[in-house]
């Protein structure tokens, strides 16, 4: 009886739709490039220090990094746009593992320097294609749900790949971790091959460049953030969260430092906010962003004044990863909220180019404030560094708060504009009885 009622459950099930294949395909080929680029990163500052033997000058192949997502974002973007993002995600990756492979051959300075400006500005393309691509694949009511899951791909190995790039680093060398980067990124290009829905971009008709010719228009992206008021609030509101997350990332190790844990203890500050964000992403699943998107994107930015503030003041070590948790929890929760509005924000014949130059944004103010950052915490400590970076968070609650505001304004007019039709008909009615 037992074996029928499952026949029969497992008959009149529906099968699962097509949509959720590709993004678990997507996920999986985010989470492995991402742990590869983890364990590629710990591996490239090892090799600066290698080669300089200097932290001021090794640190250059990260600047190097920074300013080639940067400057190349436009770039990045359009060909997100002008070609189909299934092909611009799997070229992607394998210029990433070539580039890789690169890096690992390379024996002074510049060689490194170069390599890594080209897996930045091949991955930020990966990132703009993939981002955009995904409203193509799921349907508008999944669509938060699709970027949870993303969510807890790019968390995972982000959690796993230092680990990872660590133990290669300190069992084989540098140059070891940087051939698993490689290898990962030609898993990751395999996976994306199994995609069978469409992904959006010239090459399926999505933007008028396909019919026209080739357009070369990189900044059309830029123009569309700062024509739309709601897209132009939302920068506003991450404008400070971005200046939040730069003084934490500098005063983190001199946080465990205080706390006497050194590198372990910032290895347990990034492990409990992975573990929340894990958490995070998993409850984002059922995110109503519609209605309620934006209150938790306020909500998120007190909550990480408060951790954040909070993590200056404890007086216990364990009273910061608890917070550390927390915050975590919290800001996957409105990556997604964020993610999702500006995929449905933004038309798909450019959205690529606005995601990139959006994220170019963000990378240029949390860059510019890094350095400020380090001479805070020097001038001070990292504990009130951390209650300063708790302030700009503030900021954030106001910027989302005007969001709100203005979307319910929008809101009241679509409803008045709805109204007055019918109010005329039946005067008109009225008039004709």
């Amino acid at each position: 009886m037992r074996a029928l009622r499952r026949t029969h459950r497992s008959s009149t099930a529906s099968p699962t739709p097509a949509w959720r294949r590709d993004v678990r395909l997507l996920a999986a080929s985010r989470g492995i490039s991402m742990a590869g680029a983890e364990a590629g990163y710990i591996a490239m500052m090892a090799l600066a220090w290698h080669l300089t033997g200097s932290a001021s000058q090794a640190s250059l192949v990260l600047l190097a990094s920074v300013v080639a997502r940067i400057v190349g974002s436009p770039l990045a973007g359009w060909i997100g746009d002008r070609f189909d993002r299934r092909t611009v995600i799997i070229v992607g990756e394998v210029v990433v593992a070539v580039a890789l492979l690169g890096m690992a051959m390379a024996t002074t300075m510049w060689q490194l320097m170069l390599a890594t400006g080209v897996v930045s500005l091949a991955a930020t393309a990966i990132g703009a294609a993939l981002d955009a691509a995904l409203p193509n694949l799921v349907p508008a009511k999944d669509l938060a749900t699709a970027n949870a899951t993303m969510g807890m791909a790019r968390t995972a190995g982000h959690m796993l790949g230092p680990v990872l790039g660590g133990l290669l680093v300190a069992g084989f060398g540098a140059r070891t971790a940087f051939l698993l980067d490689s290898a990962s990124s030609i898993v990751a290009a395999l996976l994306v091959l199994g995609i069978v829905g469409s992904t959006g971009g010239a090459a399926d008709g999505a933007d008028g460049d396909a019919a026209d010719g080739v357009r070369f228009r990189p900044l059309d992206g830029l123009t569309v953030i700062a024509s739309d008021p709601v897209l132009r609030l939302l920068v506003a509101g991450w404008f400070g969260m971005c200046i939040c997350f730069a003084f934490v990332t500098a005063a983190e190790l001199p946080l465990a430092v205080e706390f006497g844990m050194d590198e372990a203890g910032l290895g347990a500050i990034v492990s409990c906010w992975c573990f929340g964000a894990l958490v995070g992403s998993w409850l984002a699943r059922r995110v109503d962003v519609a209605n309620r998107g934006v209150s938790m994107l306020i909500i998120n930015a007190g909550i990480s004044a408060v951790v954040f503030a909070g993590a200056g003041l404890v007086p216990s070590f364990v009273g910061v990863l608890a917070l550390m948790a927390i915050g975590g929890c919290s800001m996957a929760l409105a990556e997604v909220v964020e993610s999702t509005l500006i995929q449905q924000r933004i038309p798909d014949a450019v959205r690529a180019r606005a995601l990139a130059a959006y994220g170019a944004v963000m990378s240029a103010v949390w860059g510019t404030n890094l350095a400020f950052a380090g001479l805070l915490v020097e001038a001070t400590s990292a504990r009130t560094t951390y209650v300063f970076a708790g302030a700009w968070c503030l900021v954030g609650v106001a910027g989302f708060a005007a969001l709100a505001r203005h979307l319910r304004r929008d809101q009241l007019r679509a409803t008045l504009r709805i109204l007055r039709p019918r109010h005329a008909l039946e005067s008109e009615l009225a008039e004709g009885a």
